[in-house]
């Protein structure tokens, strides 16, 4: 009786490491955000409000915001400037506090790109653009 309750634990184990695989695989079939989220953020070496001073002194302007992101595989943070009543998008990165040229950004933009973002955080799918479809 106990080899048959040893079989079963081991059966159960299986089952469950391969339900656990088959749930992450929409995972690593998304976006970039998710996939980050995977791979733990490393401690960056430098702080928000540092990415934000840096920012300011590179590009001028007031720091809105910094945002800690994965991309070209490195941490960053995307730092949004204001200047009178434009926007500025300087990229610092997390680890050395290299700070980027400034980008113009607009407003719509950002938001959209945040939008598309979350939306692939979640696993969910962009709208359709120019597809020649009626969203409905």
């Amino acid at each position: 009786m106990k080899m048959n309750t040893n079989v079963l634990a081991v059966a159960a184990l299986v089952t469950m490491a391969g339900s656990a695989v088959v749930a992450l695989l929409p995972a690593f079939a998304s976006a970039k955000p998710v996939v980050a989220v995977l791979q733990s953020p490393a401690a960056a070496k430098v702080t928000p409000w540092a990415a934000m001073r840096i920012a300011s002194h590179k590009a001028g302007g007031r720091p809105f915001s910094a945002t800690y992101s994965f991309d070209g595989g490195h941490w960053s943070y995307d730092v949004i400037l204001v200047r009178g009543h434009k926007l500025s998008e300087v990229e610092v990165n997390a680890m050395t506090g290299k700070a980027d040229a400034a980008e113009n950004v607009d407003p719509a933009g950002e938001g959209q790109e945040l939008a598309s973002d979350l939306r692939s955080a979640l696993g969910m799918r962009s709208p359709l653009r120019n597809s020649g479809r009626a969203n409905k």
